[in-house]
């Protein structure tokens, strides 16, 4: 289990690596970058963890929060 949290640490962006060397962020802001799907994503979201000095569970607290609104259905109306 220790391996594979390493392992996920480790395929984090270059700039989340560095600042998770330099005690910027800590294994729980890790974990949570980790969970995102896309390099892309994991930048974006580490510029607004490092913008806003968002917590380890800050982080994970507003990861929550984006991936319940991207997976509410749509709504249907109840005419059709």
């Amino acid at each position: 289990m220790i391996e594979r949290q390493i392992n996920a640490l480790n395929d984090l962006p270059e700039a989340a690596q560095e600042a998770l060397e330099k005690g910027e962020l800590n294994e729980k802001h890790g974990r949570a970058l980790g969970r995102l799907k896309s390099p892309v994503e994991q930048e974006i979201m580490l510029e607004t963890i490092q913008k806003n000095q968002l917590s380890g569970s800050e982080t994970e607290m507003l990861l929550r929060l984006l991936q319940e609104e991207t997976e509410l259905p749509e709504q249907v109306s109840a005419d059709q």
